[in-house]
């Protein structure tokens, strides 16, 4: 229940009880007093002692919850700590924590310092910036804002970008800038754009972008990466692959060349660059419109692909040397030399390439000494080395011819039976002809069917059937001297010999109806010792080498008739003639001549200016490598 008064004073009680339960306290004594009724001062009941309304009272307590009764002490205490209402405020328990008061402090709009027309107004303004805190400054109409940040570590007001709208190019530059992003440029949207649908980029795919060239010498770098690079100089180009540092190529890069000029292309690692290609293959195209293609691999390793040029080339020109290297190759489309690997290790002497230019067959001198001689043959595709003969160990080999369809290898030599056939497949001797006397030239006619030989005794010629080495007839006029050299032309049925009596040269054409070759004289004949022969592949041209001035004379074969031939004739007679695949180039070789190795071109005669070939020292022999498959003017019909 509630209290209703509560009184005091010194002394007991002696007014009468304002209430019913309300209480007094003696300030003297301290004695409690408790109302029983209001109807005289004696209805006040000491409650403490117990006096004459000790049961009254304790029936009233028996009546009424005393515990719900408050101290005044207990109540002066609780006063003290109670929050008085303030007027338009209300009292809540959400209480607003000073954690939560310093975050609100620390959001964005409070660390804006506002707006300032130039940086010192802003330095000025702003006594003490924190980290965070951030100003516009304008300087009025006209001007851009441009805002600042705060930079605690630097102490320092920085600028930050204009707080106008940026252009798009502005965006874009700066998105392009940012080294966090990956951005899509120009560059890579056309390269993309330059791809065919389904095509992939690169030099080897889709429609990559053409840049041509007439430049002899090119450095490859990334600008070339992922383009069709066509080569347009009339001259030989040198094409190098720049290494890394200096190329910045990317991982993948890639490009295509292709040779659209009459200059070969020819492709070099740079410092510190490794060029792989096919053992069999020489680094540049192999002919006009080739094209090829150079693949990055690793950092400084690429691969050549394509149509590349292989060591056996239709017209390669290979040089005998009497030192080392000893085989030497030579392109003619630039006159540039083929690289080869170290084959033999003594003078080679005599050179045959196979029709079919696989092989190549090099009579060399041997270990012993120049009087034994070796014959090594090798594919030339990797350069391996398929046959390697030394006869009895005491022959000289004085010739080495291969059949037109590359079967077989002839091959005349010093010691009996002096005439020995290989089979090319299995390199195992075959057979052939029984001979008196050693040979000293060979030659096969176009067919395969017929050699013919040079023997030490009249008639100085030897012919033979290939397929049963039976003996066909002879010529019809003996030769009057020993044969130096045997030759017959694309046509199949004729054949000249150089020799070594008056007239020095001889012609001779197979009658089909009594088997016999007859003679049939040039017109105008050399003065002197012929020691070599050679037909142009055309057939139209025959080259013979004298012993005396001119040295060389040129002939007609159609008709005949010496021509007029090279004004700048050689100044000794050479034993050995080569006319190129191409009928344009005429070698000349011999091991004790300056130069040892000598060509002209044979559209004008004029001696060809080849440095490098003419600077060989001790050429033992130069021949080029040859096709059967050659365009012959028949001869007239009458």
């Amino acid at each position: 229940m509630t209290v209703q008064h509560i009184v005091q004073g010194a002394g007991a009680p002696t007014s009468v009880p304002p209430s019913l339960t309300a209480h007094y306290t003696d300030t003297e004594s301290g004695d409690q007093y408790m109302a029983k009724g209001t109807a005289s001062a004696a209805d006040w009941v000491l409650v403490e002692k117990g006096g004459a309304g000790a049961a009254a009272v304790k029936a009233h307590e028996q009546t009424y919850n005393h515990a719900d009764f408050v101290t005044t002490q207990a109540m002066t205490q609780a006063l003290a700590t109670k929050v008085n209402a303030v007027d338009g405020k209300g009292l809540s328990t959400n209480d607003f924590t000073t954690a939560e008061k310093t975050k609100l402090a620390g959001l964005e709009s409070s660390r804006f310092k506002g707006t300032f027309v130039d940086l010192a107004s802003l330095q000025a303004g702003v006594a003490s910036p924190i980290a965070g805190d951030y100003a516009d400054v304008d300087a009025g109409a006209g001007a851009d804002v441009m805002r600042y940040l705060w930079d605690a570590s630097d102490a320092a007001w920085k600028p930050q970008a204009s707080a106008t709208s940026l252009t798009a190019a502005q965006v874009k530059a700066l998105y392009e800038a940012n080294a966090d992003t990956n951005p899509f440029t120009d560059a890579e949207k056309t390269k993309l754009a330059a791809i065919a649908e389904g095509g992939s980029s690169g030099g080897g795919g889709g429609n990559s972008a053409v840049a041509t060239s007439t430049a002899t010498a090119v450095s490859l770098t990334s600008s070339h990466d992922s383009s069709y690079l066509v080569s347009e100089t009339a001259d030989p180009a040198v094409l190098t692959i720049a290494d890394q540092a200096t190329g910045g190529w990317a991982a993948n890069a890639e490009l295509e060349i292709e040779q659209a000029g009459a200059g070969a292309v020819k492709f070099a690692a740079g410092s510190g660059v490794t060029l792989r290609l096919p053992g069999d293959c020489d680094p540049r195209i192999a002919e006009r419109y080739g094209v090829a293609k150079l693949k990055r691999i690793a950092e400084n390793i690429w691969t050549l692909s394509g149509r590349l040029a292989d060591y056996s080339l239709p017209s390669a020109l290979y040089v005998g040397v009497g030192a080392s290297p000893y085989l030497r190759a030579f392109s003619p489309s630039d006159w540039s030399e083929i690289v080869l690997p170290a084959l033999v290790s003594t003078k080679v002497l005599k050179i045959a390439v196979s029709p079919d230019r696989t092989m190549i067959a090099l009579a060399r001198e041997s270990a012993s000494g120049p009087l034994t001689h070796v014959l090594s043959v090798f594919r030339v595709k990797g350069w391996k080395l398929l046959a390697e003969w030394a006869g009895n160990g005491d022959e000289m080999i004085t010739d080495v011819a291969f059949s037109p369809n590359s079967g077989r290898l002839y091959v005349i030599h010093s010691a009996s039976p002096y005439l020995t056939v290989f089979d090319t497949a299995s390199w195992a001797a075959t057979g052939g002809p029984a001979l008196s006397a050693a040979p000293t030239a060979i030659a096969v006619n176009p067919a395969g069917n017929t050699v013919v030989l040079d023997i030490a005794e009249t008639p100085y010629l030897a012919i033979y059937d290939t397929a049963t080495w039976a003996a066909k007839p002879a010529v019809d006029t003996a030769l009057p001297g020993y044969a130096n050299a045997i030759a017959f032309d694309p046509h199949d049925e004729m054949f000249s010999v150089a020799h070594g009596g008056a007239p020095y040269l001889s012609t001779y054409a197979l009658d089909p109806n009594s088997g016999v070759y007859k003679s049939m004289p040039f017109a105008t004949l050399p003065a002197s010792n012929a020691v070599a022969v050679a037909y142009s592949p055309n057939g139209e041209l025959v080259a013979v080498s004298v012993a005396s001035a001119p040295y060389l004379l040129i002939y007609n074969n159609l008709t005949g008739d010496k021509l007029a031939g090279p004004a700048a004739l050689p100044t000794y007679p050479y034993s050995r003639l080569s006319f190129s695949q191409d009928g344009k180039v005429l070698t000349l070789s011999d091991p004790n001549m300056t130069p040892s190795v000598l060509s002209y071109n044979v559209s004008d005669w004029s001696k060809r200016a080849d440095a490098t070939i003419a600077a060989i020292s001790g050429g033992q022999c130069a021949t080029f490598s040859q096709d059967v498959a050659v365009t012959v003017t028949p001869f007239p019909s009458s």
